[in-house]
């Protein structure tokens, strides 16, 4: 047993040794470290088919056994494998070791390739080297190389190849005009190609639609981009473009003219026909308002190439086109077309145009004969020269008062004008006309006719109307400041306390006279002591709010009853009763010129005793009656009725004052929405049962009373009494 357990020993101890080999691998490219796997592939980018791209890689030695490599690895592909002076073929463990890749294309197409490295594994175990197995470090190689090729795109849209130096070659172009190609650079490569720089030289020469640089193009992908001409003189025009590449550079040579015209021009009118260049004028002479006149544009292509117009235009008053073909259009070598410029005037005076063929242009001259009126108007001795639909301002002056403008009219043309109407618009009371000539009018050439405007603002702000001169309209605008401030004011009549259930008048005036009527309101304002406002609190014309006025330059305001005071009622519930008054320019629109914070008069009803008003006898019968009393408390509260019983001759009554505590009966009335209408006034009634021990039936006891009288209290004290006779 003991000899067993020791060849156990022995038999595990040999099958520990390490059998696998571990490597971690690292390729670098142009500064970039990839890791890769044992068996993976390494793509070599290279930056132009006639250009090597080389890729470094280290094995790492991670596992515990030594690496023994085979003296050169096998290789197949465009590919070739050096090692750097004292390359290590024993990897011991955690030790590196470093080879270079090479590769270097023939074409830009994709190449494919291998990469294996023989080796053997072995470790040390008492002294004794041992191999323990053998591989192989593995590698697939993936070679591209970009092919980046410069070329226009033709009106086709097909590709052409442009070779470096080799010319591109842009058509005439009219001077100032611009005519443009489109170029690309297509990869068609196996590999990305970096584009770091786009570049061009000669005058008129642009680049159009370039990204920001630098940009790569990936396998299979182009990049369009346009180089644009415009001459600003004629004759030939040098230029080159430059591209650089991340693999060399690129350069073609710009050639371009700059003419003065594609076209050759002839214009026709009256019958003679006359040579015509571009920026020469077009004369159409004298044409009569509403006649017209008229001249022939015939234009043709006299060079090698096909012209495209995207423009036929006319500008200027009066100035139209007919005639003319569809555009766009294109004039093949050799081929005529033509138009025809008409000139309808509207108004007598010179009248100068523009004409623009394709890049072309022309000025048109004409003048109109007949009649044309002018307008102008003084302010201050300033004259100003307005056009219909233009504007007059007239002075800042305050509501209530007016400026003026002085205006004219003028016939500047070359025959007699009529003037048939002169009128206002909108406001006609704040814009008015003075001093009309006498209408219908003929103004002969040169004439001037005059008439004063005036602004009398009702309204503060800005206001505006239209003056109409025959079919013609001018814009009325003035603007009128507020009036002067309203002067201070006061109330006249009652103030202060006033007792409630009374009438009293009140009455407003100014301090001051003021220049312009004035208009108002005065208000009425409830704070009830007991949170429900008295309706009866009115005026005596009805309602809370009664209307003045104020007549200019006088003080006092005047009521709808012609008087200088008007009455209220003061109602029956205590509390306070403000009348405010509000004032108004009293013009059509008039200015509110009340007081931001307005006086106010304050009339005080005093929180009291009830005031009992009337009492009277009613359901009399033999054994008794009901008192019906009718007052008002300010408080709108009540705590008790109190009766005293007045016995007729002869009679004893066992009691002759009654206390009835109306308390509950005030606490449910007064806080009800039917209470509301009545303010602070009640009506109470209470019954008298009359009794007497022995009395024969029939006995008539209401004659043992002769009166009755009766006192109500509230919490701030006692009434009147009233007393009343049982009949």
């Amino acid at each position: 047993m003991r000899m067993r357990f020791l060849l156990l020993l022995s038999f595990v101890a040999a099958v520990a040794l390490p059998v696998h080999a571990q490597f971690a691998i690292v390729v670098t490219q142009n500064g970039q470290a990839t890791s890769v796997g044992n068996g993976g592939t390494v793509t070599m980018n290279a930056l132009a088919s006639n250009q090597s791209a080389v890729a470094t890689v280290t094995l790492t030695n991670v596992g515990t056994s030594t690496i023994n490599l085979s003296q050169q690895p096998q290789l197949f592909g465009p590919f070739t494998e050096s090692t750097n002076s004292g390359f290590s073929y024993n990897v011991v463990p955690f030790q590196a070791v470093t080879f270079t890749l090479n590769y270097s294309p023939i074409s830009s197409a994709l190449a494919s390739g291998q990469l294996t490295w023989s080796y053997t594994q072995s470790v040390v175990v008492g002294g004794v080297v041992t191999t323990t197995g053998t591989g192989a470090v593995i590698f697939n190689l993936a070679g591209t190389a970009p092919n980046l090729t410069v070329g226009e795109i033709t009106a086709t849209n097909s590709f052409q190849a442009i070779a470096s130096g080799g010319t591109i070659q842009f058509p005439s172009t009219a001077v100032n005009a611009v005519s443009s190609i489109t170029l690309a650079i297509s990869n068609t490569g196996s590999g990305a190609g970096t584009i770091n720089s786009v570049t061009t030289s000669g005058s008129g020469y642009q680049l159009g639609g370039i990204p920001v640089l630098p940009i790569t193009l990936t396998p299979g992908t182009q990049f369009n981009f346009t180089v644009q001409f415009q001459p600003t003189s004629t004759g030939s025009v040098p230029g080159s473009l430059q591209l650089a590449f991340a693999s060399g550079t690129y350069a073609a040579t710009l050639a371009g003219s700059g003419v003065t015209s594609l076209l050759s021009y002839t214009v026709t009118e009256g019958g003679t026909t006359s040579p015509l260049s571009p920026g020469q004028i077009v004369t159409l002479g004298n044409t009569q308002v509403g006649s017209t006149s008229s001249a022939l544009i015939q234009f043709q292509n006299t060079g090698t190439i096909a012209v495209n117009l995207g423009t036929l235009a006319v500008s200027g008053a009066g100035y139209t086109i007919i005639n003319a073909p569809f555009l766009p259009l294109t004039v093949q070598p050799q081929q005529s077309n033509s138009l025809t410029v008409v000139y309808t005037p509207t108004q007598p005076g010179p009248s100068n145009g523009r004409l623009l063929i394709g890049g072309d242009s022309f000025t048109l001259s004409a003048s109109a004969l007949g009649p044309l009126l002018s307008f102008s108007y003084q302010v201050a001795g300033t004259t100003t020269t307005v056009v219909p639909g233009g504007a007059l301002s007239f002075p800042t002056v305050a509501e209530g008062q007016t400026s003026a403008v002085q205006f004219s009219v003028t016939n500047t043309g070359t025959t007699a004008a009529p003037i048939a109407s002169i009128g206002i618009g909108a406001n006609a009371n704040t814009f008015t006309l003075a001093n009309l000539p006498a209408l219908p009018l003929t103004l002969s050439p040169g004439a001037v006719t005059t008439f004063t405007i005036d602004f009398s603002p009702l309204t503060v702000g800005a206001l505006a109307s239209t003056l109409l001169i025959n079919s013609q309209t001018f814009v009325l605008s003035g603007f009128s400041t507020a009036p002067p401030p309203l002067p201070a004011y006061q109330f006249t009549g009652a103030s202060g306390t006033q007792q409630p259930f009374q009438q009293p008048a009140v009455g407003l005036s100014l301090t001051g006279p003021y220049s312009i009527s004035l208009s108002g309101t005065l208000t009425i304002t409830i704070i009830s002591n007991s949170f429900v406002p008295d309706p009866a609190v009115q005026f005596s014309s009805g309602g809370q709010k009664v209307a003045f006025t104020i007549p200019a330059n006088t003080l006092n305001a005047v009521f709808p009853n012609g008087s200088t005071q008007i009455q209220l009622q003061t109602g029956t519930v205590a509390g306070t009763i403000l009348i405010t008054p509000d004032f108004t320019v009293a013009v059509a629109g008039g200015t509110d010129i009340t007081p931001a914070n307005p006086v106010t008069l304050q009339l005080t009803v005093p929180s009291q005793a009830p005031t009992l008003i009337a009492a009277s006898i009613s359901a009399q019968a033999l054994n008794g009656f009901s008192v019906a009393v009718t007052g008002f408390t300010p408080t709108r509260s009540l705590q008790t009725l109190t009766f005293r019983l007045t016995p007729a001759s002869g009679s004893t009554l066992s009691a002759t004052t009654l206390a009835v505590d109306v308390s509950g009966m005030s606490a449910a009335f007064f806080p009800s929405t039917a209470s509301q209408a009545a303010g602070g006034q009640f009506v109470v009634t209470v019954p008298f049962n009359l009794a007497q021990s022995g009395a024969p039936v029939g006995t008539n006891l209401a004659n043992s009373i002769s009166a009755v009288s009766v006192t109500a209290t509230n919490a701030t004290g006692t009434s009147n009494v009233l007393q009343v006779a049982i009949p």
